[in-house]
């Protein structure tokens, strides 16, 4: 095949879904005979070594509930991560919390090693769950958690069944675009966010939508790219505007 195969190609090879190679591979007895023996010759045609993710680990209760965030000083992201320890500790949980820094191949180690720890439960904050197009390689890890515990992401992952926990960016955008409009400016900016991100992506449309609603203009320079979400990101958008000739109403 050119690349290292995955459960993905098994099934597809197999005619079967990823759930059914993967119980297969942990040894369920779930699957039909036949089925059983076409994914194992499979297996052996291409000599397939799963990782941690897809060998059948005797789970046990842990009480533990990993989290994977791309950035642990964003302040949103820190805000959930306080959110999630306070209710995991009133039920008796504890949390184990991983920073992958925006690095897409820690953030694929990490989410291996949270399952070798045998979390009960896994949470991914930001990072790839974020991106505009789904990163397919990683949905199939995915794919392999969740056939053995809950994953809970705050973005989007197509082609999983994960539980999502997203904020309505169009409402968020339509409350501060009534508040501005209502103290009567006209210059009103979009700062930072990059275009990979969907969420902010969603925003950014929202914001271009809104202004025609309310008869204002669309400034190209009003509306400023950024890739950090972090105060220096924000520092350096807001430097971006503040030097525009055009300027804004300060506040």
């Amino acid at each position: 095949m050119g690349k290292a195969i995955t459960i993905c190609d098994i099934a597809r090879e197999a005619g079967v879904s990823i759930s059914t190679v993967s119980r297969v591979l942990t040894g369920s007895a779930r699957v039909k005979e036949d089925k059983k023996k076409r994914i194992s010759d499979i297996i052996g045609k291409y000599d397939f070594h799963p990782n941690l993710l897809a060998r059948g680990l005797i789970r046990t209760k842990t009480r533990q509930i990993g989290i994977i965030t791309d950035d642990v000083c964003n302040p949103y992201y820190s805000a959930l991560f306080v959110s999630c320890e306070r209710a995991a500790d009133a039920l008796g949980y504890t949390i184990l919390l991983s920073d992958s820094f925006g690095e897409r191949e820690k953030e694929f180690r990490l989410l291996e090693k949270m399952v070798s720890q045998r979390v009960d439960a896994l949470i991914l904050i930001g990072g790839l769950v974020d991106g505009l197009v789904t990163d397919t390689e990683f949905a199939e890890r995915v794919n392999l958690v969740t056939n053995q515990i809950p994953v809970i992401v705050t973005g989007r992952l197509d082609g999983t069944s994960c539980s999502r926990v997203n904020v309505d960016g169009n409402r968020a955008m339509e409350l501060v675009m009534e508040y501005l409009t209502s103290c009567r400016y006209k210059k009103i900016a979009f700062a930072g966010g990059s275009p990979a991100v969907k969420f902010t992506t969603d925003l950014r449309a929202a914001y271009r939508k809104l202004l025609k609603s309310y008869g204002l203009a669309y400034v190209p320079e009003f509306d400023v790219q950024n890739e950090q979400y972090d105060a220096s990101g924000g520092y350096e958008a807001m430097s971006q505007l503040l030097n525009q000739k055009n300027c804004l109403t300060l506040l």
